[in-house]
């Protein structure tokens, strides 16, 4: 009975970047893209054809990674429909590692999500996800030159998203945030107008987290203000990318 083992490579998406992941057999060195996340230690996932029951299986896992990189929590969003290959799976998931994020200096946590193909006859390959475009009301309006009570001082990122976890055809986020020295703290998502899906709502707040904002008010250096912005995801740009 052969038992075939697959080993997750590369990078993976992480707040607002992106590297293709692929499960093969042999190590590679595979570009990383501007976020730097990398492994330390890849999941080794060894499954016989037997375990797949007769078909292709697919599932989707979110990790919740630490300061250290290490694996905190595996969260299944889309199952192979097998308890027993998801608990396998997830398993070996749980066992891996990252190399720390750093982001400004600093050690951050992050969400990364998973795809998995596990194929029957042939070795399973994940291609890239979709670019989403964050679409801001804030950022629209002072490239209009109209009044707003802050500006951001760069564009916002886009993020790459699985197709699958659009719960709305273009969802749209509320956000509220604090601001003190041109740095934005605490970004929180308002429920009644989240997007949906939780995943991609931690991802919003990760890249508003990270992009520098000013203001013309006099007291804004030494005083915290708050703020609000909607941002909207057009599930278009994955229909054009």
């Amino acid at each position: 009975m052969k038992i075939k083992t697959l080993i997750l490579l590369s990078s993976i998406l992480c707040g607002y970047s992106y590297a293709d992941i692929n499960l093969n057999n042999s190590p590679k060195e595979v570009k990383v893209q501007p976020s730097g996340i990398s492994w330390l230690r890849t999941p080794n996932i060894e499954f016989e054809d037997t375990d797949l029951k007769g078909k292709s299986r697919q599932l989707l896992a979110h990790l919740y990674v630490n300061e250290i990189g290490k694996v905190t929590q595996v969260e299944i969003i889309k199952s192979t429909g097998l308890d027993r290959l998801d608990r396998k799976i997830s398993s070996s998931l749980k066992n891996a590692r990252f190399k720390p994020y750093i982001e400004n200096g600093q050690a951050s946590s992050f969400i990364a999500e998973i795809p998995i193909n596990l194929n029957t006859n042939s070795p399973s390959s994940i291609s890239p996800e979709c670019k989403i475009k964050l679409h801001s009301n804030a950022y629209d309006a002072q490239h209009k030159g109209e009044k707003t009570s802050f500006k951001y001082e760069q564009t916002l990122r886009s993020i790459y998203l699985d197709r699958n976890l659009f719960t709305k055809t273009s969802p749209s986020i509320s956000v509220s945030f604090t601001m003190k020295k041109n740095t934005i703290t605490h970004p929180e998502i308002k429920e009644i107008e989240s997007s949906g899906n939780r995943y991609i709502d931690e991802q919003i707040k990760q890249i508003i987290s990270n992009t520098a904002v000013q203001s013309k008010k006099s007291w804004f250096p030494f005083f915290k203000m708050t703020a609000t912005d909607q941002i909207r995801l057009d599930s278009s740009d994955c229909e054009n990318d």
